[in-house]
């Protein structure tokens, strides 16, 4: 019955999303369930992947004879098209085209393909963190690696160093720094453009949404939040209000791929799940911002799944890297500032955590040692920290998404935790109470956090959007609490469905 809950999870994020939609009369429901089905066939590939498979198990067909046959097929189809045979006339091309796609995706189903993709990505991110740690014990030495300094350590203070073998300064902010020093050579060479574009128009073929915010969605995959925007900056200050709400909601309900393999660092978890979380989370944006605020407009892009103006600021300025060694580099800056930044954030927002529980502490203890009876027994009821406060009033949402009870107070504060302060914090928070969490609650935990949709976003997006068109900073401060808000019930949505399939 666990899994179950789930469907309230859905029912609840969708009622919600009703409830606050400026114009209800304007929803396209055909959207909304579209952005449903899109996000459980993702689910359902990378979650039960293996299950799928093991139903196909009559076809005993070799690998190499089936993907062989359907090629075969394949250069048949072609070559009707392109000599134009005589009995071409009296064969449907499309029927024979349906027919080929169903053999396809039987071919995909049977041997799990998007299962292997998947763990082939997260055995990548695996061995990213490993060659990150390479140019971190260059720099930093021991430092930089964790098994180098657990065996430093363990000699210099003996087998009571217990965990000392993990600084964070030294061997997690290296990895920003590595990851976007790889994006930003794979931008150059134009690897990931044609990526985006093609998922961009998976998504635009079910989903009734303009090419403009469909290629934002897309890059958000991959870039954050004041990056993916870049894609569009052309048609920024045209979009509709409708369209510029669903490129906030997509920045605030997924992360950066350069942030997304840190977080396998600090909380342990699994990169397949972090993947499918943003993947899944692509459609979810648009179906919910698209509810919230329906479109009334008339889009400039409408229709179209790629956009033929000028897509980067760098390219308009003409100062694109000249090679892949300027690329790499200035990725590696970029990365640094990044790293900065979250470091600072951390260091000020967990010293803001100890001095509220400080303060909240004193506060308390001072009412239980002051006061008696009824007035003292509230006291002592109070919860005795920030974790506590949050975990309570968040434990309602993480219930809804499939966690047990007993643990939806633990996973409610870690949600609180991403609202207040940041994803970062949570996913730190969430590595301390692995041991302690069951399978499935990390698992859901995972979803959860992996969205950038907390109460400091809103300057970042007004600050960071607000620079490409400044004509529309007040729009974006305007509707950032609703962004927030949409951008997290994209994520507790995701997590629903996870829940129901886990």
């Amino acid at each position: 019955m666990e899994n179950l809950t789930g469907l309230i999870g859905i029912f609840t994020v969708i009622a919600l999303c009703y409830i606050f939609s400026t114009n209800r009369s304007a929803i396209d429901w055909r959207t909304a369930v579209w952005g449903l089905i899109l996000q459980f066939v993702f689910a359902l590939l990378i979650i039960r992947g293996e299950n799928i498979a093991h139903l196909f198990d009559f076809l005993g067909i070799p690998h190499g004879i089936f993907l062989g046959a359907i090629l075969a097929q394949f250069i048949l189809l072609y070559s009707v098209g392109r000599f134009k045979k005589d009995w071409a006339a009296h064969v449907s091309v499309r029927w024979i085209k349906c027919v080929l796609l169903l053999e396809f995706a039987v071919y995909v189903l049977k041997f799990n393909l998007v299962g292997h993709l998947f763990d082939a990505l997260k055995t990548g991110a695996t061995q990213l963190l490993n060659f990150s740690t390479v140019g971190a014990t260059f720099v930093f030495g021991v430092f930089g690696s964790q098994e180098q300094m657990s065996t430093s350590f363990k000699a210099a203070l003996g087998e009571n160093a217990g965990s000392i073998a993990f600084v964070f300064a030294f061997q997690v902010l290296p990895t920003i720094i590595f990851v976007a020093s790889i994006f930003s050579v794979l931008y150059y060479l134009g690897v990931m453009q044609p990526i985006i574009r093609h998922i961009a128009s998976f998504i635009n073929r079910f989903m009734k949404a303009s090419g403009a915010e469909t290629l934002d969605v897309a890059a958000n995959i991959f870039m954050g939040q004041t990056e993916a925007p870049l894609t569009i900056k052309p048609y920024l200050s045209n979009l509709t209000r409708s369209e510029l709400f669903t490129v906030m909601v997509s920045g605030m309900a997924h992360c950066s791929a350069a942030i997304l393999i840190v977080y396998v660092s600090v909380a342990g978890v699994d990169a397949r799940h972090l993947l499918a979380s943003v993947i899944m989370t692509a459609p979810g944006a648009i179906m919910l911002s698209k509810m919230v605020i329906p479109e009334t407009g008339t889009p400039e892009t409408l229709g179209a799944s790629t956009l033929s103006k000028e897509d980067t600021q760098e390219k308009e300025n003409g100062d694109a890297p000249v090679n892949a060694v300027d690329a790499a580099a200035r990725g590696a800056s970029e990365g640094m500032i990044l790293a900065a930044n979250v470091a600072a954030m951390l260091i000020a927002f967990i010293a803001l955590i100890a001095l509220f529980n400080g303060m909240w502490s004193s506060l308390r203890g001072y009412g239980i040692a002051n006061t008696s009876g009824i007035m003292k027994d509230a006291m002592t009821a109070l919860p005795a920290s920030l974790e506590q406060i949050l975990g309570y009033l968040f434990a309602p949402i993480a219930w809804i998404t499939g966690v047990p009870w007993n643990e939806a107070v633990q996973v409610g504060n870690l949600l609180g935790t991403r609202l207040v302060l940041n994803e970062f914090v949570g996913y730190i928070e969430l590595g301390k109470i692995k041991a302690v969490l069951s399978a499935k609650s990390f698992l859901l935990s995972t979803y959860l956090l992996c969205g950038f949709g907390s109460l400091t976003s809103i300057a970042i997006q007004a600050g960071g959007i607000g620079a490409l068109v400044p004509n529309r900073r007040r729009e974006l401060a305007e509707l950032g609490l609703k962004a927030v808000l949409v951008g997290i019930l994209s994520n507790v949505l995701a997590a629903s469905i996870a829940g129901i399939l886990f």
